[in-house]
Parts: C-alpha cells; structure tokens; sequence
C-alpha cells in the first residue's frame, strides 16, 4: 500500500504521458518544428524531446524530415 505522500506524487507513468501529450500538441500545432524548438514551446530538456520525437517517429505518428 502506498503512502499518503506516494499518493500525492505523480508516477513517472503520468509525468511521461504528461510529457508526451506536451510533445504531441505543439506538433499538431505547428507543421515543421524542430527539436530545438519543441524543447523551448514545451519546456522539457532537450533529451526528453529526442526520445519522445524518437518514440513517435518509430510509431508512425510524426517523421523527420522537411515539412510539406
């Protein structure tokens, strides 16, 4: 069981869905965005947005690349 502070907590689940809605919006918002700047309009670290870009991209959901 866990305890009250535990349960206040985010789990890294919830904190990596967090981060990955974060990554997904500004994609969908802006065609063409870089790593560089998804790292600056969401606020997570440059590492975060590769594995998350790098996550997506193995999932068809985004590519590299120019935009259209």
């Amino acid at each position: 069981m866990r305890s009250a502070k535990e349960a206040k907590r985010p789990h890294l689940r919830d904190i990596r869905d967090r981060n990955r809605n974060l990554v997904l919006s500004e994609l969908l918002r802006t065609s063409g965005v870089s790593r560089h700047d998804l790292t600056s309009k969401t606020g997570l670290t440059h590492a975060s947005v590769s594995r998350i870009t790098k996550e997506m991209i193995e999932e068809g959901l985004c590519y590299e690349g120019a935009a259209y």
